[in-house]
């Protein structure tokens, strides 16, 4: 008799295993047969499988290396995965910014995607499921891959670049469980228990649970969309007369560049599209490029001499298209749907031709306007779409507890930005959040490295202060970090591209709280601010390496004459700024803008986190 015989999905050829502990492998079988379990020429580990045919072993702990080989048997099946490692294995959580994946740093790091060749790196891709009535024991798919030239495009960039530094540091193999996903607020990835706890269900949270009904809206919102789409098309003039071959008479079009604010009507919801020629110098033509336009609001189609090269259906990715070769003569045309209103270029980014050597050899700014029409007149807004994976508790019954059994070293965790429009409380979300995973895990108090939200200033209105402070208290727990990036995100995008400062980071961090070495792994944390004399003196915590400024220290006094500006200088391990003439001070900070400009470091470029600080 064949038993049957399945191992968990994340048990695959390739995998990572936790070393240095005992590993549970666990999957399925036949109620009731023995499971017999041996690694390499090792002495067998045997379970028997209970009423639901489920099996659990644990295998003895291993040093760091490999390649291992495991065969698991069951009467007459036999499982066998190949290419095993031990190392440590991290799981990387939160929303975009852990999510970006080395193929959207591309432009950014070029020679990384084309040379990566470290197979002691190893990723499992968590496929994206939200589950609202229970836990998960299981993943329906995923695969682990090896960060070498063939798959490092699809690997968290974040994790990329930590993992090759802890990797270098530490010589053991890097293990990824990479389940980040856009968009999601911190209630997306909390334990339904912890949800009721915090009284943060959502208006929908019975409905989510009745069958039938996330199917229902799926269908009702995908067919009004096509319907949105399809009517936009069949509206749009420019569409009906062929204006994407380039061949439009642009005579009456209004000319603009494509750094300049829109006016309205062109920012308004509907079809806007703009149409230019270049005359390409002669050095260029024959050679091949990649068109690249920053970034747009909402969707767009760009046409090269009347051939499409590229399009996207939202706001935040590239724009980076590939042209082919360069004609002598090139008639460039973008077709910008624009669903919320406020369309347009984002401000700030470079429109330019870039060779195979990602070096700019055309900007597109230089030659003059482009011209602009509208295709439709001003046209209603998109409905929103309903994202269930932003639903609390779904990710985590889907995405993170089929993980509790699997042996860790710690977790990554970077999110914040979509809880910046109801900030308070988020750090009491997150500590319950720490709190329970590592209950959860059952391993201890896990290393948990946090990753504070950037420089941003495209939407000042929220409230990336607040996310910020509160991510701060993270620190009040044991075994953890919070990373410090206010000085390398980008004003003009969500997504910063400096995913190796970030990593590299993170695993200063890892090697700290992890790892027990003896690195400077955090800035300058200010405690207390107090005056002394005729200053305000701010001072740090006692293990605060040298401090060193890059440019003026720049603080905010609250006053009973309002808020003043002023300077600090470093004296020692303080900071001083001169206290102004009868006046009461109430509180001095720093940074404590959403696009702040960081000045303040350690000798090791290491920033100072962000502070407000009351006078004591």
């Amino acid at each position: 008799m064949v038993e049957k015989l399945q191992l968990a999905t994340i048990f695959q050829n390739g995998m990572v295993l936790q070393r240095d502990v005992v590993s549970r492998i666990w999957g399925y079988a036949t109620p009731g047969v023995q499971v017999v379990a041996t690694l390499d020429e090792q002495a067998p580990v045997t379970a028997t499988t209970d009423a639901n045919g489920t099996w659990e072993i644990q295998l003895p702990l291993q040093a760091a290396g490999g390649p291992h080989q495991l065969v698991v048997r069951a009467g007459e099946a036999t499982l066998i995965i190949t290419d095993i490692l031990f190392g440590d294995v991290w799981v990387l959580a939160g929303q975009s910014n852990m999510q970006l994946w080395m193929g959207r740093v591309k432009a950014r790091f070029p020679d990384e995607l084309k040379t990566a060749n470290n197979p002691a790196i190893r990723s499992f891709k968590m496929p994206q499921i939200a589950n609202f009535n229970a836990e998960q024991t299981d993943f329906p798919s995923g695969e682990w891959v090896t960060a070498t030239a063939e798959y490092v495009a699809d690997i968290s960039a974040l994790g990329y670049f930590f993992a090759m530094k802890l990797n270098a540091d530490e010589q053991v193999p890097i293990g990824l469980l990479y389940t980040a996903i856009g968009g999601t607020p911190i209630e997306a990835w909390l334990a339904d228990e912890q949800i009721q706890k915090l009284h943060a269900q959502t208006f929908d949270y019975a409905q989510l649970r009745q069958p039938g009904y996330i199917e229902e809206v799926e269908a009702t919102e995908a067919a009004r969309d096509n319907q949105y789409w399809a009517e936009l098309d069949a509206a749009d003039q420019g569409l009906q007369a062929n204006w994407q071959l380039g061949a439009a008479d642009t005579t009456a079009w209004a000319p603009i560049s494509l750094t300049s604010a829109w006016d309205s009507p062109f920012k308004d919801s509907g079809v806007t599209w703009l149409q230019k020629t270049f005359t390409m110098p002669a050095e260029l033509i024959g050679t091949n490029a990649e068109i690249r336009l920053g970034t747009l609001t909402d969707g767009d189609e760009v046409y090269v001499n009347g051939k499409k090269v590229g399009e996207t259906g939202y706001m935040f990715p590239p724009r980076n298209y590939p042209l082919g070769l360069i004609e002598a003569e090139m008639t460039i045309v973008i077709r910008l749907k624009i669903c919320y209103g406020q369309g347009g270029f984002t401000r700030g980014k470079q429109h330019v031709l870039v060779n195979d050597a990602n070096e700019v050899v055309y900007d597109l700014d230089q030659h003059g306007p482009w011209q602009m029409q509208r295709g439709t007149g001003a046209y209603p807004d998109k409905l929103e779409q309903t994202f269930f994976q932003y639903k609390p508790s779904g990710l985590f019954n889907g995405m993170i507890a089929p993980l509790q059994n699997f042996a860790l070293k710690g977790f990554l965790y970077y999110q914040g930005e979509s809880n910046d429009a109801a900030p308070d409380g988020y750090g009491q979300k997150l500590t319950s959040l720490i709190t329970d995973w590592r209950q959860r895990f059952n391993q201890g108090d896990l290393a948990w490295i946090n990753v504070q939200l950037p420089n941003f200033g495209l939407t000042p209105e929220l409230d990336w202060v607040k996310i910020r402070a509160e991510q701060m208290q993270v620190l009040d727990l044991p075994n953890t970090a919070l990373v410090v990036t206010i000085d390398v995100g980008e004003y003009n995008d969500l997504h910063p591209t400096d995913k190796q400062t970030v990593g590299e980071r993170v695993a200063l961090a890892a090697e700290k709280i992890a790892y027990g070495r003896d690195v400077q792994a955090a800035g300058p944390l200010a405690t207390k601010a107090q005056v002394v004399g005729e200053d305000v003196v701010i001072s740090f915590t006692a293990d605060t390496a040298a401090l060193k400024q890059t440019a003026d220290i720049t603080v905010q006094l609250a006053t009973d004459q309002g808020t003043l500006e002023a300077v600090a200088l470093i004296y020692g391990q303080e900071l001083r700024i001169k206290k102004p003439v009868d006046t009461q001070i109430y509180s001095v900070s720093y940074a404590w803008q959403v696009n702040p400009t960081a000045t303040l470091y350690d000798v090791f470029n290491l920033p100072a986190p962000p502070f407000k600080l009351g006078i004591g």
